[in-house]
């Protein structure tokens, strides 16, 4: 097994078996290492949210008008790293791609989002195959109440509909 490899294994375990507060600390570091540029290559503020309702949310600033990404820690705390990662990517392509905010999104709209998100993960190395595979899993088992907490419509990731 590679070092990455077991090093996800660990960070699987530690998500299964450890305390909220072990999980929270995870996921904020996670996040604070998430790097987002919007359409004009401004940096995108992430926010940490417990109040939020989904998993994570894009926005506009409406005073100063600055891209931010609102994401809560403590929903969704099962699924998978890499899937928590594709959706921080999903929301930044929101802001990269230039999609309109505070609507409710097109499926196309969605789509394009998620294709990016997968690309430029994959392009950086934040996540690989086996990533992605767990994101369709994640995906495939959730119901209709882990789809209320996810940004967009229920769907899959099929990454070979994504062109690299």
């Amino acid at each position: 097994m590679t070092r990455g490899g077991k090093m996800r294994t660990v960070l699987s375990v530690l998500l299964l078996f450890s305390p909220p507060v072990v999980v929270s600390s995870f996921l904020h570091a996670m996040a604070a290492d998430f790097e987002c540029f919007d359409e004009r290559g401004r940096p995108v503020g992430l926010i940490e949210d417990d109040h939020l309702d989904q998993i994570d949310r894009a926005a506009v600033d409406p005073v100063g008008g600055e891209a931010l990404i609102y994401y809560n820690p403590g929903l969704l705390t099962w699924i998978h790293p890499a899937t928590r990662l594709f959706f921080l990517g999903h929301e930044c392509a929101h802001h990269r791609l230039g999609h309109p905010l505070g609507g409710g999104l097109t499926g196309g709209l969605e789509s394009a989002a998620d294709c990016w998100a997968v690309r430029e993960l994959t392009r950086t190395g934040r996540l690989t195959d086996e990533d992605l595979v767990s994101v369709q899993k994640d995906l495939y088992t959730f119901g209709k109440e882990e789809w209320a907490s996810v940004p967009g419509p229920r769907r899959g990731i099929n990454p070979k509909d994504c062109s690299r």
